[in-house]
Protein backbone atom coordinates (compact mmCIF):
# COMPACT_ATOMS: atom_id res chain seq x y z
CA UNK A 1 0.00 0.00 0.00
CA UNK A 2 1.50 3.30 -1.16
CA UNK A 3 0.18 6.46 0.20
CA UNK A 4 -0.58 9.53 -2.45
CA UNK A 5 -1.27 12.14 -0.55
CA UNK A 6 1.51 14.34 0.60
CA UNK A 7 2.77 12.97 4.56
CA UNK A 8 5.01 14.79 6.05
CA UNK A 9 8.43 12.80 6.65
CA UNK A 10 8.69 12.74 10.14
CA UNK A 11 5.02 11.01 10.23
CA UNK A 12 6.23 8.55 7.21
CA UNK A 13 9.51 7.53 9.14
CA UNK A 14 7.57 6.63 12.28
CA UNK A 15 4.59 4.33 9.68
CA UNK A 16 7.94 2.70 8.69
CA UNK A 17 8.94 1.92 12.11
CA UNK A 18 5.57 0.70 12.80
CA UNK A 19 6.03 -1.85 9.91
CA UNK A 20 9.03 -3.34 10.56
CA UNK A 21 7.74 -3.71 14.47
CA UNK A 22 4.48 -5.68 12.55
CA UNK A 23 6.93 -7.67 10.69
CA UNK A 24 9.11 -9.03 13.80
CA UNK A 25 6.55 -9.73 16.11
CA UNK A 26 3.35 -10.77 13.96
CA UNK A 27 0.92 -11.74 16.49
CA UNK A 28 1.74 -9.64 19.64
CA UNK A 29 4.17 -7.00 20.38
CA UNK A 30 6.87 -6.58 23.54
CA UNK A 31 5.19 -3.56 25.96
CA UNK A 32 8.62 -2.16 25.67
CA UNK A 33 8.64 -1.78 22.07
CA UNK A 34 5.33 -0.08 21.40
CA UNK A 35 6.63 2.04 24.38
CA UNK A 36 9.79 2.74 22.11
CA UNK A 37 7.55 3.58 19.39
CA UNK A 38 5.18 6.07 20.96
CA UNK A 39 8.15 7.58 22.52
CA UNK A 40 7.06 7.14 26.48
CA UNK A 41 8.67 5.01 29.22
CA UNK A 42 7.46 1.41 29.89
CA UNK A 43 6.38 2.24 33.32
CA UNK A 44 3.62 4.85 31.90
CA UNK A 45 2.58 2.63 28.90
CA UNK A 46 2.20 -0.10 31.42
CA UNK A 47 0.07 2.44 33.84
CA UNK A 48 -2.28 3.33 30.58
CA UNK A 49 -2.71 -0.37 29.79
CA UNK A 50 -3.90 -1.35 33.47
CA UNK A 51 -5.92 1.68 33.96
CA UNK A 52 -7.46 -0.04 30.64
CA UNK A 53 -6.65 3.74 28.90
CA UNK A 54 -4.88 1.94 26.01
CA UNK A 55 -7.30 0.19 23.46
CA UNK A 56 -4.34 -2.25 21.71
CA UNK A 57 -3.11 -3.26 25.34
CA UNK A 58 -4.44 -5.84 27.91
CA UNK A 59 -3.21 -6.26 30.84
CA UNK A 60 -3.76 -8.50 33.97
CA UNK A 61 -2.75 -10.04 37.43
CA UNK A 62 -3.59 -13.06 38.62
CA UNK A 63 -3.91 -13.44 42.64
CA UNK A 64 -1.39 -15.69 42.87
CA UNK A 65 1.50 -13.83 40.74
CA UNK A 66 3.48 -10.61 41.79
CA UNK A 67 4.38 -9.66 38.23
CA UNK A 68 1.72 -7.88 35.75
CA UNK A 69 1.07 -9.80 32.56
CA UNK A 70 0.53 -8.00 29.40
CA UNK A 71 -0.81 -8.34 25.89
CA UNK A 72 -0.08 -6.36 22.81
CA UNK A 73 -1.94 -7.40 19.75
CA UNK A 74 -0.28 -6.56 16.54
CA UNK A 75 -3.44 -6.39 14.21
CA UNK A 76 -4.53 -3.70 16.81
CA UNK A 77 -1.75 -1.76 17.19
CA UNK A 78 -1.79 -1.17 13.52
CA UNK A 79 -5.20 -0.27 13.34
CA UNK A 80 -4.89 2.12 15.91
CA UNK A 81 -2.14 3.33 15.14
CA UNK A 82 -2.86 3.75 11.03
CA UNK A 83 -6.67 4.97 11.82
CA UNK A 84 -5.99 8.15 9.44
CA UNK A 85 -4.87 5.62 6.73
CA UNK A 86 -8.01 3.53 7.25
CA UNK A 87 -10.26 6.49 7.05
CA UNK A 88 -8.88 8.09 4.03
CA UNK A 89 -9.14 5.55 1.86
CA UNK A 90 -12.98 4.81 3.11
CA UNK A 91 -13.17 8.61 1.85
CA UNK A 92 -10.83 8.86 -1.19
CA UNK A 93 -9.68 5.39 -2.59
CA UNK A 94 -7.77 7.52 -4.81
CA UNK A 95 -5.37 8.55 -2.18
CA UNK A 96 -4.14 4.86 -1.50
CA UNK A 97 -2.12 2.75 -3.76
Amino acid sequence: MKIVADVPECIANQLDELTALCNRYPQKVPLGEVAKLLGIDRASLEAMVMAQRCPFGMGWLRETATNRTFFISTVKLYTWYTEFVIKAMREDPKLIQ
